[in-house]
């Protein structure tokens, strides 16, 4: 490759445009840098002008630039796309104008979209959703260049002034951070400021799960067979006695069923969300309780939307009484928020995985085996799905054998 400068035809007296020619596989390419040099003073041999100091060091790093996209794309052996090497050298001097905040954000979530679940894709346009609101209800620019402390606090501000909890406030900015970084690291904007916005304090409040006596009155409660909420309550409890997102139980194929040596079943999936492969064994008096579900259904599971499947599960944990009272204590900004009631109002769509968790650990089922089939990625991750009762924890207790080793202990007597 062979990089030149020669002088264009002078736009005004002494004056003319310099023009970068490179000789690239026999094809010659020839594009303005719209720089200017005085034609008296040009040197045709060395291809620079004679005293302009600024000016030659301007196009010697240029040149070096063109090198550079040269060698980072130039393997040996291999035909050089020309029309790509050209596009590129252009923007060395014709810098293509960047995408906006918005329309960096588009692009982002189309990226989700092509990776990510679609509850965690409206997640982010949710996300979106709500600046363009704040936008537009406070005048604040949103650009790349003002997502800073600024901002965040405005945003903060905005959002508790439209009864949102620091919970809920928290989960927003850690979404806009993983956008920004995403656009930092694309070069969109090196603006690091984002990284001080901070979150904000929440009071952690125990997390909800089922006891293992509301579990099986749940279970062998006397729905209508084939209703709603027998539906409701099979995939609820599915949910519970394998630990599993709904998104995954609603993909559910017999196909993912693995027969074991001893005759049991391994229910084996990739994870929706995570994409992390996943093995549930369906043995043992637990989980075969999810196993004779399937089997009611000739293993096709009835479908229900998420939302739908909520709001019917409260329905069937008030007809079988699981009204124990609970209270919780959230912030919206500095103001407490009381949110109390019967545990039926309480389920959610984690509950399941929640009440799995939960009740594996009190059946003495170690930390890490818990992990490998709820799919955490972490032990402290996990331990905010567990919620053991009170209960359970005085008989652990009552349990404890402690002193029983055969040895006297006492106070030693003074000579």
């Amino acid at each position: 490759m062979k990089i030149n400068y020669y002088l264009n035809t002078p736009n005004k007296k002494d004056q003319a445009k310099i023009a970068l020619v490179i000789t690239l596989e026999g094809q010659r390419l020839r594009m303005s840098t719209k720089l200017d040099a005085n034609i008296k003073a040009w040197d045709k041999k060395k291809q620079r002008e004679r005293g302009n100091i600024p000016l030659n060091k301007i196009l010697t790093d240029l040149e070096k630039k063109v090198l550079d996209v040269y060698y980072k794309h130039y393997k040996i052996g291999v035909f050089y796309d020309i029309d790509t090497f050209e596009e590129e050298v252009r923007g060395l001097f014709q810098p293509v104008k960047k995408k906006g905040f918005f329309e960096v954000l588009e692009s982002f979530i189309d990226d989700q979209g092509k990776t990510a679940s679609r509850a965690q894709v409206k997640k982010f346009e949710a996300l979106r959703n709500k600046l363009k609101k704040f936008q537009q209800e406070t005048g604040f620019k949103i650009e790349f260049k003002t997502m800073g402390l600024e901002f965040g606090d405005k945003f903060k501000s905005y959002m508790i002034e439209k009864g949102y909890l620091n919970s809920s406030i928290t989960k927003e900015i850690k979404f806009l951070k993983t956008f920004l970084l995403y656009a930092y690291d694309r070069d969109y904007h090196k603006n690091e400021k984002f990284k001080l916005i901070k979150t904000l304090p929440a009071p952690k409040n125990k997390p909800i799960a089922l006891t293992e006596v509301e579990l099986l009155n749940i279970y062998n409660y006397p729905f209508e067979k084939g209703g709603r909420l027998d539906k409701a309550r099979d995939l609820f409890c599915f949910a519970c006695f394998t630990g599993q997102r709904y998104s995954d139980i609603k993909k559910f194929d017999k196909k993912q069923l693995r027969i074991m040596q001893d005759g049991g079943y391994i229910w084996a999936f990739q994870a929706q969300k995570t994409k992390k492969e996943t093995e549930v064994p369906l043995i043992g008096e637990f989980a075969e309780h999810a196993l004779r579900i399937l089997q009611k259904y000739d293993y096709k599971l009835p479908i229900i939307s998420s939302q739908k499947l909520v709001d019917y599960a409260k329905e069937v944990c008030k007809a079988a009484e699981v009204d124990q009272y609970i209270k919780q204590v959230k912030m919206s900004g500095s103001n407490e928020v009381v949110i109390e009631g019967p545990k039926y109002e309480f389920i959610g769509t984690h509950t399941g995985r929640r009440t799995c968790a939960t009740l594996l650990v009190i059946k003495g089922v170690p930390l890490p085996v818990v992990q490998e089939i709820t799919k955490h990625s972490s032990i402290p991750q996990l331990m905010d799905y567990i919620d053991i009762p009170k209960e359970d924890i005085k008989k652990y207790y009552q349990a404890i054998d402690f002193g029983n080793t055969g040895l006297k202990v006492g106070h030693k007597k003074e000579a």
